[in-house]
């Protein structure tokens, strides 16, 4: 094309004048007058491709093809729809659109993951071997284990010094101390911080992380959070100012997995069992103060030394 546009783009004179010579552009002025035979003539020759038309078509016929072979649609390029339509049917032209990108996306998350495993991996298990602290978020079942292993742990030791100095301590003094350690826990959310010993995490495993975003689909987790929340709030009783998603146990359980699976940053285990949560226009009333039930645990002998 860029040849065919120079070639035509060239002004030549023809004429069967003898007397005329040299270069009509260049060697002559504006207003030239030329003296020419009796009969003799002169014309410019049109030096345009006739064809120069279709290979503009013929172009338009490459990039369509192209664009098809690639997916390069208008909604990948930003081009708004047409008035009128549909939004289904764009957001499904839109996936259709960006279905080859996404696979690419998902071949590149592999080769990462590989990455990860193969180089990254080693090299991290090489450091966790050695004794360290582990400092982490955890979900409730798993808070309920660490605090009460916790809670036995720190409550030992008041038990071991109080021996040590000659004073004893009742089994209702050792749940006291065990049940003011996992309060204070409470108020660090799910953050906890475990120390780890030497070679205790030399485990096989895989790492598999979420690089490329195809494992989270944010439409679908937005909307479960919006139905979550509805549950809660529907489950208020105006009486007692309380909502029994809190209160209660198996629903406690079920829309704690749920928030966690959301990720929503929420742990239930700031709240102990059965206390009640103010509510919204819920009457003026004294919130008791918060005791945990742990009639499951207390031993039916005092604590030997």
């Amino acid at each position: 094309m860029k040849n065919a546009m120079e070639l035509f783009s060239k002004v030549i004179v023809k004429t069967d004048s003898q007397k005329v010579s040299g270069n009509a552009i260049t060697g002559v002025d504006h207003g030239h007058i030329f003296q020419m035979e009796k009969g003799a003539s002169m014309e410019i020759m049109n030096m345009g491709n006739s064809k120069l038309p279709e290979l503009s078509n013929l172009i338009e016929l490459w990039k369509s093809q192209y664009d098809n072979s690639a997916s390069v649609y208008g909604a990948n390029t930003g081009e708004a729809p047409t008035a009128g339509t549909p939004y289904s049917q764009t957001a499904l032209l839109n996936q259709v659109a960006n279905s080859p990108f996404e696979y690419q996306r998902e071949v590149w998350g592999i080769f990462l993951n590989e990455i990860l495993n193969d180089w990254i991996k080693p090299f991290l298990k090489k450091r966790i071997m050695k004794p360290h602290y582990l400092v982490s978020e955890y979900d409730d079942d798993d808070l309920v284990v660490i605090d009460n292993a916790i809670g036995e742990f720190e409550a030992k030791k008041v038990l071991k010094d109080n021996l040590l100095k000659g004073k004893t301590m009742s089994a209702e003094e050792y749940l006291q101390a065990k049940d003011a350690v996992k309060t204070s826990l409470r108020t660090l959310g799910k953050r906890r911080e475990i120390e780890i010993p030497k070679g205790f995490l030399d485990v096989e495993g895989k790492i598999t992380a979420n690089i490329t975003g195809e494992l989270k689909n944010k439409a679908a987790m937005l909307q479960s959070l919006d139905s979550v929340f509805g549950k809660i709030i529907s489950t208020y009783n105006p009486n007692t100012g309380t909502f029994s998603a809190f209160t209660d146990k198996t629903l406690r359980k079920l829309i704690g997995e749920i928030t966690e699976l959301a990720g929503i940053p929420f742990s239930f285990a700031q709240f102990p069992d059965n206390a009640p949560t103010q509510g919204l226009n819920a009457p003026n009333m004294t919130t008791p103060t918060p005791s945990a039930d742990l009639s499951a645990v207390t031993p039916a002998t005092p604590v030997a030394a």
